[in-house]
């Protein structure tokens, strides 16, 4: 769920049981300019989306994707004995689709809000 701009609940998607989580982002979350992630967590033994985060991930001026440009909106629970996570950051990029893997830094089996992502 998110909150929009004029306080409304939305949500965003529902977690199914499998082994695999495709996270996509809103574009009720991020600016209509700016290209759209979507972000795929795999689920397997040592990994398991619980309430799955709400992460904005946006590229700087010069339309490069860091990881300093990720900002975690929900925390989100996740089941594992990691303290990194490996992902998946989709993207469109000049009509290709581009996939880049990404680590989540996990604190207490949630996102680490101040240093949520490593590219």
């Amino acid at each position: 769920m998110y909150e929009d701009e004029d306080g409304n609940e939305k949500v965003i998607d529902i977690v199914d049981n499998h082994n695999c989580y495709h996270l996509e982002v809103s574009e009720d979350i991020v600016d209509s300019t700016t290209p759209l992630f979507d972000i795929i967590i795999p689920n397997d033994d040592e990994v398991m989306i619980v309430n799955n985060p709400v992460v904005k991930i946006y590229p700087d001026e010069n339309g490069i994707v860091i990881d300093k440009n990720a900002k975690v909106l929900e925390k989100g629970f996740i089941l594992t004995n990691k303290q990194k996570i490996s992902a998946i950051l989709s993207y469109e990029d000049k009509g290709k689709i581009v996939d880049k893997e990404i680590q989540f830094n996990i604190i207490n089996n949630m996102l680490d809000e101040d240093n949520p992502t490593t590219f």
